[in-house]
């Protein structure tokens, strides 16, 4: 198990966007990376990308369109829902991109 955490010493203060698939394992994934994560990170936040097909993660987002500008836009939205059933840890949801602005 220490060998699978060796990663964790390159985001020690980090402020970390995870961006799961849109699936049950993905969700399960993204809160197993933020937990490790939780102890060395300074702020953690798991966004949901808008209008993702089920199963569908941010190289599907991209392909329709997705930048990496839309995506620093998201990031920086007030997210429409949010909870931190982890502490420090919160969960992102946006708004199909349209209804935001800036799709």
């Amino acid at each position: 198990m220490t060998r699978r955490l060796d990663f964790i010493k390159f985001f020690v203060g980090a402020d970390v966007v995870i961006l799961p698939d849109n699936d049950q394992a993905g969700r399960e994934h993204a809160e197993m990376a933020a937990r490790a994560l939780k102890p060395v990170a300074s702020r953690i936040r798991i966004v949901e990308l808008p209008d993702l097909p089920r199963k569908g993660d941010v190289t599907d987002w991209l392909d329709a369109g997705g930048t990496v500008e839309k995506l620093h836009r998201l990031i920086n939205l007030p997210p429409r829902s949010a909870s931190s059933p982890n502490g420090d840890i919160r969960r992102v949801r946006f708004p199909p991109l349209r209804r935001a602005g800036i799709g």
